[in-house]
C-alpha cells in the first residue's frame, strides 16, 4: 500500500497539485485501500462505488466530500493503477442549486423609506437596473 501511496504523491507532485490536494487525495486513497483489505489492483467500479455508498450513508459524509472521495479514487486507478474506469458507474453528486432570497415589493419599500435621499437614489437606481448586489456591487471599493 505504501508503494502506491507514493506513486500517487509523486504523479500529484509532477502534475503540479495543491499541498491540500496531495494531502486530501491520499488521506482519501489511503481510507479506501485500508477499508478495502485487498489488493487495490482488484477492486471493481462496484466496490467503489460500494464504499462511496458507505460514506454517504452510514459515515453520514456531506455530497461534495463524497465527490473528492470519488475524484481521488479515479485519479488513482486511471493514473497510478492505469485501469480504465466505468465512469457511468461510478457516479458524481450533482451539486446543490440555491436559489437566492428574494425580498417582496413591500420590503424593498421599507428599504428604500429608511435610507437618505442620496441612498435611496442609488439603491434604487440599483433594484431598477437589476444589479445583483454581490455579483456587481460588492467588488467595487
Amino acid at each position: 500500500m505504501k508503494q502506491h501511496l507514493q506513486k500517487l504523491r509523486e504523479a500529484m507532485e509532477l502534475r503540479g497539485f495543491s499541498e491540500d490536494s496531495k494531502r486530501y487525495y491520499g488521506h482519501h486513497v489511503a481510507a479506501f485501500l485500508e477499508e478495502w483489505d485487498k489488493p487495490p489492483e482488484d477492486a471493481t467500479e462496484n466496490d467503489i462505488r460500494d464504499y462511496l455508498y458507505f460514506l454517504l450513508k452510514f459515515k453520514k459524509y456531506h455530497p461534495s466530500t463524497i465527490n473528492q472521495y470519488n475524484t481521488a479514487l479515479r485519479f488513482f486507478y486511471e493514473v497510478i493503477l492505469n485501469r480504465i474506469l466505468n465512469l457511468k458507474a461510478i457516479p458524481r453528486f450533482e451539486p446543490e442549486t440555491k436559489l437566492p432570497v428574494l425580498l417582496s415589493r413591500e420590503e424593498i419599500w421599507r428599504l428604500f423609506d429608511v435610507c437618505e435621499l442620496r441612498d435611496k437614489a442609488i439603491f434604487m437606481t440599483f433594484y431598477g437596473s437589476g444589479i445583483r448586489l454581490y455579483a456587481h456591487i460588492c467588488p467595487i471599493r
